[in-house]
């Protein structure tokens, strides 16, 4: 790890958008420069992936226990 310059603040576009695809790419990305940041995008990667299954499939029970 060293001690450069922290990187930009807009690598938290990549898991935002991409989700783990774009936490993982981050991370390769960013682990030579500041290893702590690049798995703090990771996580947010994970998390919004998590997040976006449990939206969809509250959706899809919702839908379904509608049309019972």
């Amino acid at each position: 790890m060293s001690t450069e310059k922290n990187p930009s603040r807009n690598w938290y576009f990549a898991p935002l958008v991409g989700g783990i695809v774009g936490g993982i790419i981050a991370y390769y990305g960013l682990k030579d420069r500041n290893i702590s940041f690049a798995k703090r995008i990771l996580w947010i990667g994970v998390a919004v992936t998590a997040l976006q299954y449990i939206i969809s499939f509250g959706s899809i029970l919702s839908i379904y226990l509608l049309n019972l």
